[in-house]
């Protein structure tokens, strides 16, 4: 969980693609890690941070998809548009 908190500062500081793909991995396993407590702690808020969790993943969804659709156009040479 603290490293989705410090990727999500790096996110926020600079943008880059690297920075968002390890905020993405690291809300992966809180939300594996909520699953995994939830059924061990059942008064815990394990549901609420997995949601949480699941709403912020879905948010940078389009943001991935840019930066990785905006390096493949760079890798083909494909920097100006017509």
């Amino acid at each position: 969980m603290e490293r989705a908190r410090e990727s999500a500062a790096r996110v926020r500081k600079k943008g880059h693609s690297g920075a968002v793909h390890d905020l993405r991995v690291a809300l992966r396993h809180c939300r594996a890690i909520a699953r995994g407590l939830a059924p061990l702690d059942p008064q815990g808020d394990w549901k609420a941070m997995d949601l949480a969790a699941r709403r912020l993943a879905h948010g940078l969804n389009d943001l991935r998809d840019a930066h990785v659709i905006r390096k493949n156009v760079a890798s083909l040479g494909m920097s100006r548009t017509p």
